[in-house]
């Protein structure tokens, strides 16, 4: 508990690696429910503000942080990091909507699905949906598995994280029949 002072001043840090450091200690602390029970939750605002930073790998590690925070508060400004040009930054915010569960992120998640450049951002997106218990129709499903192998790769690993023995293996199954995983 006295810690957490000191960890929010070493996330303003000039260092990358102590900031992240930082920031992937909350990310402990968030992760493990009884983990620094009573103050943990000081550390989301600083975290939030580290998404404004220039670095993308500050901003990675602050996402990833927020992702398991379960806060509200992170909320919005992970929804602005969706649109990062880092596709690290903006897949980790895919990400970590999907693991907030909050059901207002669900019209830009559907938006990124159909519409980003980066397969790796579109994966996650797609899984942060079926987080959300957003419905997919066969039709958009099809539309979504394309022939692009880092899309299918990416979206297989990304769905062994989260399983949920419906979705996941449906998807799974329908990429591995088409047999477009990998282009030969």
């Amino acid at each position: 508990e006295e810690s957490v002072p000191t960890l929010i001043n070493l996330l303003d840090s000039k260092e990358t690696a102590i900031s992240c450091a930082a920031s992937r200690t909350f990310e402990y602390f968030y992760w493990k429910n009884e983990a620094v029970i009573e103050r943990k939750n000081w550390g989301v605002n600083p975290l939030v503000q580290l998404l404004k930073s220039p670095d993308d790998k500050i901003r990675v590690c602050a996402i990833n942080a927020l992702s398991e925070s379960e806060s509200f508060r992170a909320l919005h400004p992970l929804l602005i990091q969706l649109s990062s040009n880092n596709d690290l930054a903006a897949s980790g915010a895919a990400r970590a909507l999907g693991m907030l569960r909050q059901t207002p992120a669900i019209p830009a998640l559907q938006e990124v699905v159909f519409n980003h450049t980066s397969p790796i951002v579109r994966a996650q997106a797609l899984v942060a949906l079926i987080r959300l218990n957003s419905p997919i129709d066969e039709k958009s499903e099809d539309k979504i598995l394309t022939n692009n192998s880092l899309f299918n790769a990416t979206l297989i690993l990304t769905l062994r994280q989260f399983d949920d023995g419906v979705t996941a293996n449906r998807l799974s199954r329908k990429i591995t029949d088409k047999k477009i995983i990998l282009d030969q």
